[in-house]
């Protein structure tokens, strides 16, 4: 079998994740033709200057557990810079549905907050982490070379999913205190005032003194959104390090 094939093979399997995890995990904000672009864009930039592989055996079996060992560590990849800017989606979702437990999906604000902190982390070059992260992998962890600890994985796709929730709850607390202590005032107003103001302060003034709140409490969240990359890109070296090497 030609080297070159399988290298690129296995290239494009590492790079197959991100492109799925990008087209779930944005929400549908970036659509499959512009993740396929990226994937393909990827896989033939970093193709360059990587050294060839030439494959154990000519047995598919073989190939099969290397392109799963290169399917698994592109997830690190992508849930390493991806999770964290997901985790903001999550914080607003996670505050959301604690003020309304029965609210079926994420709200107005979840979307907002999603965007908010993916509008940063590409203003300041999150494509760049991201083509960054897989080089790193690749150096790392070469196509087709060195050992794959499946345990290691698995506890490494716990720890990022972990960091991402701890984030989320992190960012989610602020904005749920906050929205609890606007219904506590709103109650005490509408104790004051007596029954029939129930009706009138209730709708006039909740929602729309909610999405100030959530308004106002957007940057200071948002801004941790180049921490958490840079700490996502810290985590993928290690992780990457303890799964194949």
């Amino acid at each position: 079998m030609d080297s070159q094939l399988v290298f690129l093979g296995l290239l494009l399997a590492r790079v197959c994740p991100v492109c799925l995890l990008l087209l779930g995990l944005t929400r549908g904000i970036v659509g499959w033709p512009a993740a396929l672009s990226l994937g393909l864009a990827m896989v033939a930039g970093l193709s360059v200057g990587q050294p060839l592989v030439a494959p154990p055996s000519a047995d598919a079996v073989a190939l099969l557990l290397l392109l799963a060992r290169e399917l698994c560590l592109g997830s690190l990849v992508g849930l390493a810079l991806m999770l964290p800017i997901a985790a903001f989606g999550w914080a607003a979702s996670f505050a959301e549905r604690g003020q309304a437990p029965a609210t079926p999906r994420a709200g107005p604000i979840a979307t907002l907050y999603a965007l908010g902190a993916l509008f940063l982390c590409l203003s300041l070059g999150a494509h760049r982490s991201l083509v960054i992260g897989l080089h790193q992998s690749l150096s790392l962890a070469p196509p087709g070379q060195g050992r794959f600890d499946s345990a290691a994985f698995g506890l490494g796709v716990v720890r990022l999913v972990g960091e991402a929730m701890a984030l989320a709850v992190a960012l989610g607390l602020p904005l749920l205190c906050a929205w609890l202590v606007l219904e506590g005032g709103l109650a005490l107003l509408q104790r004051v005032f007596g029954p029939a103001a129930r009706h009138a302060l209730g709708p006039a003034l909740a929602r729309p003194l909610s999405y100030l709140i959530a308004a106002g409490l957007l940057w200071p969240a948002v801004s941790q959104a180049p921490v958490a990359l840079r700490v996502g890109l810290r985590l993928l070296r290690e992780l990457t390090l303890r799964s194949a090497s």
